[in-house]
């Protein structure tokens, strides 16, 4: 992966919000910097305290591309694309928006029950999944024709079978029995 590649665009994906964050009460406010794919991959393996200090190295197993400061923007990544919900039918996706998943406050959105809230069945997730690649979408092949190999083509287009993208405003009912499944994989192997 190219080091361009590693960057989801400002406003989509990863990097759809921008965070700002202080040490101390009298600390400057410092803009963390866009969330990288190969620091979130890294990411989902470690268990680490921060320390405070952005500039700090991280020292861990398995090894982590970055300082405090990127760590600590990939676990906001990733805590916000599992953890971001909102009521099922509130937003619609504007298709007409210029960036991709953009939300927009739906028609019928006080139509909302009270009774369907107290469910998972009344709520949705309002940010986007991220894929194993740490990304939220796979490259567009057909974009990337003239950069790419046959092989590394077929090889994306396996991989999005294997692991589709996950919609935009998808319910989380089906949460509970992922996680389920994944936990019984990993029994089956012999590894909690």
């Amino acid at each position: 992966m190219m080091p361009e590649d590693d960057v989801e665009p400002r406003g989509q994906g990863s990097n759809r919000c921008i965070y700002w964050v202080k040490s101390g009460q009298f600390d400057p406010w410092v803009r963390l910097p866009h969330a990288r794919a190969s620091q979130i991959k890294a990411a989902r393996h470690m268990k680490r305290m921060m320390t405070g200090d952005l500039a700090a190295s991280v020292v861990s197993t398995p090894w982590f591309p970055g300082r405090e400061e990127h760590l600590l923007r990939a676990q906001i990544a990733r805590i916000t694309s599992t953890c971001l919900l909102a009521p099922k039918n509130y937003f619609e996706v504007d298709e007409e928006a210029p960036v991709k998943n953009t939300l927009r406050v739906a028609e019928a959105a006080m139509d909302a029950f009270t009774e369907e809230l107290a469910t998972q069945a009344g709520w949705c997730h309002a940010a986007p999944f991220l894929l194993s690649t740490g990304k939220s979408s796979w490259p567009d092949t057909e974009a990337l024709e003239g950069k790419l190999t046959e092989d590394q083509v077929t090889e994306i287009q396996g991989l999005a079978e294997a692991e589709p993208e996950k919609a935009l405003l998808e319910g989380i009912e089906a949460d509970l029995e992922e996680r389920i499944v994944g936990k019984l994989r990993k029994d089956k192997r012999g590894s909690i």
